[in-house]
């Protein structure tokens, strides 16, 4: 307690100038401090941490808007794919393979490109021209065309399956496939170009199950050179031998 008569106790009170007391006490050492009320801590203000973005949110931002005419290679098969539609009605073309020596090739109904799924309705222009190791083909039902010269000079081809919706077989599409015995003409072909199926001279056997094909929409030599007997066989499920 302090002391009432203006004197300062040796033990825990001094008398100021004016009379007042102030309060002290010993410390382990027996010096006189002053009690003094600690100054309140103030912590420094954390600094907002920088926002970062998801990895998807990334990964989507970082994709690559395609637009028709465009060429990307899908990662997985290293097939190069040509943009041929946009917007709701997205379509592309299978422009050719990077890896070589391909033996079979599968061609899909469609492919993932960029995050977006593309219809494949088309196999490009000279898209494996000249792959001696191709033995075998299977295209996607949404392949409408074979382009020119598509397998043109695939000495080793010998096993071909069209998609059923291909309605266009182009020029020299299969010209020169010499290991080619036995073709299935599909039932929506309405066109077959010049010289498809031009020197395959083992091409023994053409299986036509479309209904559509004229004189006029079969183009010139499309046949020509072949096997020295072509069977031909139709709706009538008899074959027919072409000298």
């Amino acid at each position: 307690m302090a002391n009432t008569n203006g004197k300062p106790n040796s033990n825990t009170d001094c008398c100021t100038d004016n009379g007042t007391n102030a309060r002290y006490y010993r410390n382990a050492e027996s010096s006189l401090k002053p009690t003094e009320t600690p100054e309140p801590i103030i912590k420094p203000t954390a600094k907002p941490k920088p926002t970062t973005k998801p990895d998807s949110e990334k990964k989507n931002n970082s994709k690559k808007k395609l637009k028709k005419g465009s060429k990307v290679t899908d990662k997985k098969t290293k097939a190069v794919y040509k943009i041929t539609g946009i917007g709701k009605n997205k379509t592309a073309e299978y422009a050719k393979s990077t890896k070589k020596n391909t033996v079979n090739v599968s061609i899909p109904a469609s492919v993932k490109l960029e995050g977006k799924t593309y219809k494949i309705i088309s196999v490009g222009k000279s898209a494996f021209k000249n792959s001696k190791k191709l033995k075998g083909i299977k295209i996607g039902k949404n392949v409408k065309k074979i382009g020119n010269q598509a397998f043109s000079g695939c000495t080793k081809l010998t096993n071909v399956t069209l998609g059923k919706n291909v309605t266009t077989i182009g020029a020299s599409a299969f010209n020169k496939c010499t290991a080619l015995v036995i073709i299935t003409i599909p039932a929506k072909v309405k066109k077959i170009g010049s010289k498809t199926f031009y020197q395959c001279k083992n091409l023994r056997y053409i299986l036509v199950k479309t209904k559509k094909l004229t004189a006029k929409n079969v183009g010139s030599d499309a046949f020509g050179k072949g096997a020295a007997k072509l069977r031909v066989k139709t709706d009538k499920n008899k074959w027919r031998i072409y000298y």
